[in-house]
């Protein structure tokens, strides 16, 4: 039961709140993309970022954001794949609690959720990367790249 009761919200967890911290994580982040090949500060739309950003060096803001970021994408879609694919649920159990992420899928690809948890975190993260507001060409362009790379991974899947 303790199982059960940890990977519903585990699952609830991740899909709800992941996206969305992440996003907030890349706030911290120094610099933003305004033009294919350049980008500024964040804060500072006037000066260029011309060397990558260390954030060991960069001050604890984007140290955390940068651990955090990481720490979001190596336990968030990893461990949801790991919950669904070697979980020792019962089936009926298991699409009991999880049918509403997992009803759409095969058997086989009910791992599929983990490839979209990664693709809301993505898209949350460069929405903040990459702001709307100062560059909506740029800002179109690499949304579309995201989906279009998700859509032509869904299609081998």
């Amino acid at each position: 039961r303790f199982a059960q009761g940890a990977l519903k919200i585990c699952v609830v967890w991740q899909n709800q709140f992941y996206p969305q911290i992440a996003a907030a994580l890349a706030t911290a982040l120094p610099c933003v993309s305004t033009q294919p090949g350049t980008s500024t500060r964040a804060f500072a739309m006037g000066e260029l970022c011309t060397q990558i950003v260390n954030p060991f060096a960069s001050g604890a803001h984007v140290l955390v954001s940068t651990l955090g970021l990481t720490l979001l994408f190596l336990t968030g879609p990893p461990v949801w794949w790991v919950l669904v694919t070697t979980s020792r649920i019962p089936e009926r159990d298991r699409l009991e609690m999880l049918g509403f992420l997992m009803a759409g899928y095969r058997q086989d690809a009910c791992w599929w959720e983990s490839i979209v948890l990664t693709r809301k975190m993505l898209v949350a993260v460069l929405a903040t990367a990459v702001p709307a507001s100062y560059a909506p060409a740029r800002f179109s362009q690499v949304m579309l790249a995201t989906i279009f790379a998700s859509l032509l991974l869904h299609k081998e899947c």
